[in-house]
């Protein structure tokens, strides 16, 4: 089956699906649908995201072969593996596999105080390099890590 590899078809972008109890349903669901069979269709890479939190929407992988229309489902939508973000103090580290997923790269920025900042960035784009997902980079959070003063930060 396919997968989703970063940087699989370059210059096409890739297409972000955020899966929780919403997706599909509702009056906004059929627009969705057509956009992901777009996408299908013209082999844009699509990076499925599955929330599991309660309080986000999430639920188990299992409700979304009940609200998926059957096209999509037998284009073949749940053939790439999803990434999933869990609840509370796992959530960052989510996040961050999502954003690596989408190309970013974690850059070591060091501060005069000595301390130094793993700052990731969410570069997540879909045709003509459109933002798709501009909380999620919200999202994201910088992390900081203490090294002493007379230790050169690494690059």
């Amino acid at each position: 089956g396919k997968r989703f590899l970063p940087g699989r078809a370059q210059g096409l972008g890739t297409f972000l699906l955020y899966l929780n109890r919403h997706t599909f349903v509702g009056d906004k669901g059929p627009l969705l649908a057509a956009q992901v069979d777009n996408a299908l269709a013209a082999n844009v890479p699509l990076l499925l995201v599955h929330e599991t939190d309660p309080d986000r929407g999430g639920c188990d992988f299992a409700h979304f072969f009940s609200t998926t229309p059957r096209e999509l489902i037998n284009a073949g939508i749940y053939q790439t593996i999803a990434l999933t973000v869990m609840p509370c103090t796992h959530r960052d580290i989510s996040l961050d596999l999502v954003a690596v997923a989408l190309g970013a790269k974690e850059r070591r920025v060091t501060l005069w105080s000595s301390r130094s900042l793993d700052v990731s960035s969410l570069f997540a784009t879909i045709h003509h390099h459109q933002p798709i997902a501009p909380k999620l980079a919200a999202a994201t959070t910088i992390k900081s890590t203490t090294h002493q003063a007379s230790q050169p930060a690494s690059q």
